[in-house]
């Protein structure tokens, strides 16, 4: 079973995780394209792992470069293959078409995204994304 957004659903339990974590996953691309360091902030724990063809950068790191402008995010049509759930992990996979810039050089493409999550506090939270490049 899929839902709107092609992710795998599973038993009542998992389809709630699966929706929790998709909303976290849209505020996230929204909070990216919004420069909105407050939001993350709070989406991002502080062990936070951001890898893309452009490198790997922690939370500290990613933040300040959004603030500064170095990197940025103009827009993400972000599409799900699955969210699957394991125990007090889960794991998002799907697809995205970016448009953004790094250090002033463009880094538009499609990419194949994988976006770990852990549930502390009685809250998931990302702990750690993926993208490669893939051919349109």
């Amino acid at each position: 079973m899929r839902n709107q957004s092609g992710a795998a659903l599973g038993t009542d339990a998992e389809s709630h995780v699966a929706e929790e974590i998709m909303g976290l996953e849209r505020e996230r691309v929204a909070a990216y394209a919004n420069r909105d360091t407050v939001a993350l902030e709070r989406l991002l724990p502080d062990g936070f792992i951001f890898t893309r063809a452009v490198g790997s950068f922690g939370k500290r790191e990613l933040i300040a470069m959004l603030e500064s402008g170095d990197i940025t995010f103009e827009s993400s049509d972000r599409q799900y293959d699955a969210v699957k759930i394991y125990g007090n992990s889960a794991l998002a996979t799907g697809r995205d078409a970016v448009k953004g810039s790094y250090q002033e050089k463009d880094f538009s493409g499609h990419f194949r995204f994988s976006n770990m999550y852990v549930r502390n506090d009685r809250r998931w939270q990302v702990v750690a994304t993926h993208a490669t490049t893939i051919s349109d």
